[in-house]
């Protein structure tokens, strides 16, 4: 839809760059909302008490969109998409960040209807959200060519606003379950 009408995103295409395409997209490209979206909803609900579901839906789609910080800016930088219309943030329209939200949101929705309430977190899904963070955060900063201090900011808190208390709290929890007879130290079944 995004390809096709610039709802919600804004208007853009990709390049042939990233293979293979269905419709016009990448097939990467679903993989790493997937992804991502799995983590993020992970550390919404890390964060998020169960009975407050569209707390965590929002948390979680914030959390999502926080990650577009970087990935915008790098996917543009590597010429795998272009925007119609250049924005202010490293060329990404503000609507990207608009569509992201809402896009998220669904995506979150989602996944939290699946997984359902009083379920037990992957640890292992907020560490991934939290390695991305520092990874990318270091990459913009250190080791891309140019470096983008910018983005690796921006990114950086943005992601970390996210990461840094899930995983505070899930480590917390990860304590406690083992004090309280848990012994592995994983999360309370």
């Amino acid at each position: 839809m995004g390809v096709r009408t610039g709802v919600p995103f804004g208007r853009y295409s990709y390049t042939g760059v990233l293979r293979p395409q269905v419709g016009g997209v990448p097939a990467a490209v679903a993989a790493a909302w997937a992804g991502m979206g799995l983590a993020s909803h992970a550390v919404a609900a890390t964060l998020v008490p169960d009975g407050r579901r569209w707390t965590r839906v929002a948390v979680g789609a914030s959390a999502l969109t926080a990650w577009d910080l970087f990935l915008d800016p790098q996917m543009t930088r590597l010429d795998l998409w272009r925007w119609a219309r250049r924005g202010a943030y490293r060329g990404v329209p503000a609507s990207n960040f608009a569509g992201w939200l809402a896009a998220s949101a669904l995506l979150t929705g989602a996944v939290d209807a699946l997984v359902g309430p009083g379920r037990d977190v992957a640890e292992g899904l907020v560490a991934t959200y939290a390695v991305m963070a520092v990874m990318e955060t270091v990459a913009f900063a250190a080791v891309f060519r140019p470096r983008d201090p910018l983005v690796a900011a921006a990114g950086g808190t943005a992601m970390g606003a996210f990461a840094v208390p899930a995983a505070v709290l899930a480590a917390r929890r990860r304590t406690a379950a083992a004090r309280a007879g848990g012994g592995d130290g994983r999360w309370p079944r």
